[in-house]
C-alpha cells in the first residue's frame, strides 16, 4: 500500500503489508489530495483512491484485477540492458517533474531491474491510473524509447507486452 504516509507529496510504499482492512493516513495537505494505492499481490488484485485532508472516513477501496506490462530493455544496437533500474515518474523523463504530486499518476513499489536477458514484467498496477516509466543507470537518467517514454494506462486484468524497448542516454 502507498500514501498513509508522505514525502514531499509523493505517497511512500509500505515494507509490510495491512494487517487488517483497517488503515490511517497521517500528514495530509489541506491543499494537496492525496493517493493511495493499494496491491495484493497474490491474488493479483489492485485498487485506489483519492483522499483529501477534510475527507470523512471510512474510505471504501475497491480492489480489481491488476494489470502488469512486460518488456525487454535493448541498447539502440539491440543488446540486453540488464544493470539499472526502471521507475515510475511523474511526468515523461523529458519534461520537468511538478512539484506537487499529481494524484492520477501511478506508481512502483519497488524499482524493476531486468533479467540477464534485459526482460522485465512489472505487476500490480492499478487500472484507470497513469504511468510514466524512467531508466536509471548509476546516477543517471535514460531516455526510453516507444511507448515505454510515454503515457500508460491500462484495464483491469490486462497484461500489455511492449516488446523490445531501446534505452538510450537523455541528449
Amino acid at each position: 500500500m502507498s500514501g498513509l504516509r508522505t514525502y514531499g507529496g509523493y505517497g511512500l510504499w509500505e515494507n509490510e503489508p495491512l494487517k487488517t482492512p483497517a488503515f490511517t493516513v497521517t500528514g495530509l495537505d489541506s491543499k494537496q489530495p492525496r493517493l493511495l494505492e493499494f496491491t495484493c499481490v497474490e491474488k493479483k488484485l489492485a485498487g485506489s483512491v483519492v483522499v483529501k485532508r477534510d475527507d470523512k472516513g471510512p474510505l471504501v477501496v475497491k480492489l480489481v484485477p491488476a494489470a502488469a506490462l512486460t518488456g525487454r530493455l535493448v541498447t539502440p544496437e539491440g543488446k540486453p540492458v540488464v544493470d539499472g533500474e526502471l521507475m515510475a515518474l511523474q511526468r515523461t523523463i523529458d519534461q520537468p517533474q511538478p512539484r506537487n504530486a499529481d494524484p492520477t499518476v501511478g506508481s512502483l513499489p519497488d524499482r524493476i531491474r531486468p533479467d540477464k536477458d534485459g526482460k522485465f514484467r512489472i505487476e500490480g498496477l492499478v487500472p484507470g491510473l497513469t504511468y510514466y516509466l524512467g531508466f536509471v543507470k548509476g546516477m543517471y537518467g535514460h531516455q526510453l524509447g516507444g511507448a515505454a517514454g510515454g503515457k500508460l494506462t491500462f484495464e483491469q486484468g490486462q497484461t500489455r507486452d511492449l516488446g523490445d524497448v531501446v534505452v538510450k542516454p537523455i541528449e
